[in-house]
Order: C-alpha cells, then sequence, then structure tokens
C-alpha cells in the first residue's frame, strides 16, 4: 500500500520539485523530429540521402547543422555533405543568406571553413565597410555569427572589422530594444532575438560601440544593448509560453528567443521574466509539438508540421542539451571545454557570487584570473557584470575588458565533432541520498523520477497534487476500515 501510495504522489508531481526538461527527453524530441523527416523510427542518420542531396535547401541544411552539433552521425556522413556544399557551392549562384547558412551548416559538420574557401564565399566577397548599411540585418548577424564559429581573423586585404558590423547591427535596434527591419514599422522579435545571439560573446568586452542612427550620434555597450533588448523579449512572450511576433505566437520565434537567452547565459527555467503564467518557453514551444513528432508553425496549423518550424525546435534542443551539460553555445563551435577549462571558469563565477565591495584584494584576484581565460571564453563568465560593477564601484581598472577585434584569434582547431548523444543517455535524476534525506519515510525501492513533465504548467501540477493527495488518504482510510472489520 505504500508503494501505490508513493507512485501516486510521484506520478502528480507532489514530492519532487519542478524542472523543465531533461536530457532523455530533449533527445527524444530531436529523435521526434527527424522520425518525421524521415517518416519512420529512428534514432541515428540525421543526416540522410535526402539531406545531402538537397544541399543549399534551407530546411535540409539546417538538418545538417542539427547534427553537427548533435555529433549524431558517423564522420562518412558529415564529409559527404560538406563535400557536397563544396561542389554544389562551386556550380550554382547562391545568395548571401544562401552562402552564410551553408558556411555554418558545414563549420558544424566539422570543416574548416577558412581553409576550404566557404568563409570568402559567405562574409569576405560580400561584405565590407561601405556595404553594411545596405545589408538586412539578418545577413549582418549571421556573417558575425559564421566569423565568431571558431573566432576568425578578417583578413587584412579588407577593411571590414568586426566593430563596424557590430555597429550596424546596433543601428538596427530601437529605444524598445527590439530590432527593426529596414524600412519596417514593426519590431522583429525573431531578430531581436537573433542579435542577442550574435552578439552575447562580445557583452564581456565592455567596449563602446558609437554609431549614427537616424543622424544622431549614439553610443552603447553590448551589455546595455543585450539588457535591453532581453527586456523586450520578457515583454513580447505570452502567458502560455509563447513568443509573440507581428501580433500572433510561432514556434520559430519562441525557438529563437529560447537559443539567444541561452548564449546569453540567461537560465529559461529559472528567470521569472521568462515564466508567464506559471509557462517557460519550452513550456511554449512544446505546445507547437505534434504527435508524429514534427512541429507546427503556429496554433493555425496545428496538426501539419512545418520544415521551418521543425528543424528550428530542433537545434534549439541541441543548443538547450549544450546549455545543459556543460558545452559550448550552438554557434562556438571551438573545441569543446576541457574539464580544466570548464573548472577555471566555474571557479570563478562562483568566486564572483561571493564578492562585495569591501573585499577589494579578492576583486583584484578574481580580476586577474579572468584576465588568464581566453578572449573568446571569458562570455561563459555569465555574472561578469557583477565584478564588472563592483570594479567601477571600486575604482579599480578594468584589465580583462576586450575589444570586438580581439576575438579574431585565428587559433589552431581539430575540427572533431562530439557526440552529445553518447554523453546523454539517461534522463537528469535527483540523487537518491538527497531524496532520502528529504523523505525518509518513502522506500528505498521507488523507482527515480525526471523532476518535471515537460509540458505541465506548474498550477496544473498543484491541482493534480492535490487530487492524488487526497485520493492517497481516501486509499489508507479504506485500507484502515477494512483491516477493522476483519
Amino acid at each position: 500500500m505504500k508503494k501505490l501510495i508513493c507512485i501516486i504522489l510521484v506520478l502528480s508531481g507532489f514530492v519532487f520539485p519542478a524542472a523543465a526538461y531533461d536530457g532523455q527527453n530533449t533527445l527524444d524530441i530531436i529523435y521526434g523530429v527527424n522520425a518525421w523527416k524521415n517518416e519512420q523510427i529512428t534514432d541515428s542518420d540525421i543526416i540522410s540521402e535526402s539531406v545531402i542531396s538537397n544541399v543549399g535547401t534551407n530546411i535540409y541544411d539546417w538538418f545538417a547543422f542539427s547534427s553537427g552539433r548533435l555529433g549524431a552521425d558517423n564522420i562518412q556522413q558529415y564529409q559527404a555533405y560538406n563535400e557536397t556544399v563544396l561542389d554544389t557551392i562551386n556550380e550554382n549562384s547562391y545568395s548571401v543568406p544562401d552562402c552564410e547558412r551553408l558556411a555554418l551548416c558545414c563549420a558544424a559538420c566539422g570543416a574548416d571553413i577558412s581553409d576550404n574557401g566557404l568563409l570568402q564565399k559567405a562574409v569576405f566577397d560580400n561584405f565590407s565597410r561601405e556595404n553594411l548599411k545596405d545589408k538586412i540585418i539578418n545577413q549582418l548577424i549571421y556573417a558575425l555569427l559564421t566569423l565568431d564559429t571558431h573566432c576568425y581573423t578578417i583578413p587584412e586585404n579588407t577593411d571590414l572589422t568586426r566593430y563596424d558590423i557590430i555597429c550596424e547591427i546596433l543601428s538596427r535596434q530601437k529605444v524598445s530594444g527590439a530590432v527593426w527591419m529596414m524600412n519596417e514599422n514593426t519590431p522583429e522579435t525573431d531578430l531581436t532575438a537573433m542579435m542577442i545571439t550574435a552578439l552575447s560573446p562580445y557583452a564581456n568586452g565592455g567596449e563602446l560601440f558609437t554609431f549614427s542612427q537616424n543622424n544622431v550620434e549614439k553610443s552603447v555597450t553590448i551589455r546595455q544593448a543585450l539588457d535591453n533588448a532581453v527586456l523586450y523579449l520578457s515583454s513580447a512572450q505570452a502567458d502560455d509560453g509563447t513568443m509573440i511576433n507581428w501580433g500572433s505566437s510561432s514556434c520559430e520565434t519562441t525557438a529563437q528567443t529560447i537559443i539567444a537567452l541561452t548564449t546569453y547565459g540567461i537560465d529559461i527555467e529559472t528567470d521569472k521574466r521568462f515564466i508567464k503564467n506559471g509557462n517557460t518557453l519550452f513550456d511554449g514551444m512544446m505546445t507547437y509539438r505534434l504527435e508524429n513528432g514534427g512541429f507546427a508553425h503556429s496554433f493555425d496549423g496545428a496538426g501539419n508540421a512545418d520544415g521551418y518550424a521543425s528543424t528550428q525546435a530542433m537545434y534549439t534542443c541541441c543548443a538547450l542539451l549544450r546549455s545543459q551539460n556543460g558545452y559550448r553555445t550552438l554557434y562556438d563551435m571551438q573545441n569543446e571545454f576541457t574539464a580544466e577549462q570548464a573548472g577555471i571558469i566555474q571557479s570563478i563565477s562562483n568566486d564572483i557570487d561571493k564578492l562585495d565591495t569591501a573585499d577589494t584584494a579578492k576583486i583584484k584576484e578574481i580580476l586577474d584570473r579572468c584576465v588568464d581565460v581566453s578572449v573568446c571564453d571569458r562570455r561563459y563568465i555569465h555574472n561578469y557584470s557583477k565584478l564588472e560593477g563592483l570594479l567601477i564601484e571600486c575604482g579599480i581598472e578594468n584589465t580583462a575588458a576586450y575589444k570586438a577585434d580581439e576575438l579574431g584569434v585565428n587559433s589552431e582547431y581539430d575540427y572533431t565533432i562530439t557526440n552529445l548523444t553518447q554523453q546523454i543517455n539517461k534522463p537528469a535524476k535527483q540523487d537518491l541520498n538527497t531524496l532520502n534525506n528529504n523523505f525518509s519515510g518513502l522506500e528505498e525501492s521507488m523507482p527515480e523520477v525526471p523532476q518535471k513533465q515537460y509540458s505541465q504548467s506548474r498550477y496544473v501540477q498543484t491541482g493534480l497534487a492535490c487530487i492524488c493527495g487526497v485520493i492517497a488518504v481516501f486509499v489508507l482510510a479504506e485500507n484502515r476500515r477494512k483491516r477493522n472489520l476483519k
């Protein structure tokens, strides 16, 4: 009887605290999208013959990108995709967005795009300081993302700089924090999220960017711009957790927002700015998931999986897996952190949390440790703004500050693809010792459970908990009554 009651309480969510998703659930979502694409049950071969034969097609390319960032396929499939891209791009006339996408996808699949010419085709053949104002903002964003896949150095024979690209992106941001398309009168939630994704590596630099907007000179730091954009995104979230763009919610907008916040170091499960009516962004994205594994674009399209929505949900789950398990962000394709590197960054973050203004010696000591972290990796000290504020308050020179163009470090990489599927083969579970300490009366044989069913509202969980609690009390009373009758 005790076991029955335990099971009832576990299923209701009454015993265990809420958490949004775990590794296995997120992997299942990715494989579900792949199964929808292949119209069969499979958990491998995301790069299939259909993907390779449709190189240059938006949706199929993003399947290859997702596979690379998940590491789910074998090296032969990645090589086949990259070789097909190189053959295709030399035979066809592709637009700027097409070249940028193909460069990003090949980088995700282990190619050195600075060596095979894709970086040249995607960025340096299309962008110069003179023509930046003529580019639409998504082209600027993807150019920066492509450059930063491996912190590539800009060649000396071009006048292009990261500073110039960033200034042009910032000039498209309005006072509300939202980014607008050229000659449009409506803010773009998708593009605002994408701007956060692209500019996050520069947030800890502290550099001041000066640009002209409507003939007025403005100067901002990346952190100021991104924090303003985050506030706008929070205001654009609906009560069901989804994100609104142009007056309606969509899967793609919700997915892009998750990627942006994950890249910027914001926890979408705990940050109250992105929990509406008990629903997180992940809850919102999951409302578009269909039984066949695909994702609908909008509620109006319920029942019909959409290619764009499905692929974006797919690589959003890759971003979440990477964030959950301490890997680099979705578009950061440098070698994965060693245990030593990850430990240093975590140690710095922990010590920043403990800082107060009185301990100037400790502040300087942590600052020196930040300087020892690679310029391209300082973005992962997500609470760095606290240290930055204390440095200003104490009048200490910030020697860890860096300029945007310092991210062009031209380091050596091995371009290996980390297979996350081998690392994540179980759902995230609570430690049994913790459970036993908190609930010593529960039987040790009780099965472990994921921390939260990802699609449930917290209010629904609370209601179920109350109902199941009443049922459990009733079962106990009935069992006692029967024993008394005997």
